[in-house]
């Protein structure tokens, strides 16, 4: 069955910007907490079709997840699904999406659904409840407050140079 988790976070940011910090894998360990390395593994960008690995420290263990975009509606909509994990992972499944939306005052609301399935048998329902709704979810919770405050303060870079005549 698995356990879900859902967070939102506004950021006083134009939509573009938050996609394309939020897609970008050269970027993901600036702010995602739970991500030790993020990599394409075929060419081109994020997009539907592709897939990347993405290795996690959990509890300062690491294992890795290779992932599928299932949804690709740029600026405003991303999904995935687990195609694999490494012998280690305690995952059995999971997938996850994320809607970005424009709010009148030009901020954008970003939230973020991920479902996780762990290995365990009968007890699987009690370590997903304690690993992935709590920990996982404050881990979670964390990395969008720190999306937020890289997104904002580049945003304000570049707006101050954008005032100033300089290209950012």
């Amino acid at each position: 069955m698995g356990h879900r988790v859902e967070c939102v976070v506004n950021i006083a940011a134009p939509v573009e910007l938050v996609w394309n910090t939020i897609q970008d894998p050269t970027r993901r360990t600036e702010w995602d907490e739970r991500v030790v390395s993020e990599r394409l593994l075929k060419p081109g960008g994020p997009g539907k079709g592709n897939s990347f690995r993405i290795t996690y420290s959990v509890f300062g263990f690491r294992f890795w997840g290779e992932m599928e975009y299932i949804v690709w509606n740029p600026p405003r909509r991303s999904a995935i699904r687990a195609l694999r994990f490494s012998r280690l992972s305690m995952m059995q499944s999971a997938g996850g999406s994320w809607h970005l939306e424009t709010q009148p005052d030009g901020s954008t609301t970003y939230s973020t659904t991920v479902n996780i399935s762990l290995q365990g048998g009968p007890l699987a329902p009690l370590l997903e409840r304690i690993f992935v709704g709590g920990y996982f979810r404050l881990i979670t919770e964390r990395s969008l407050h720190n999306v937020k405050r890289l997104i904002e303060a580049d945003y304000a870079r570049q707006s101050g140079l954008a005032e100033q005549g300089i290209a950012g």
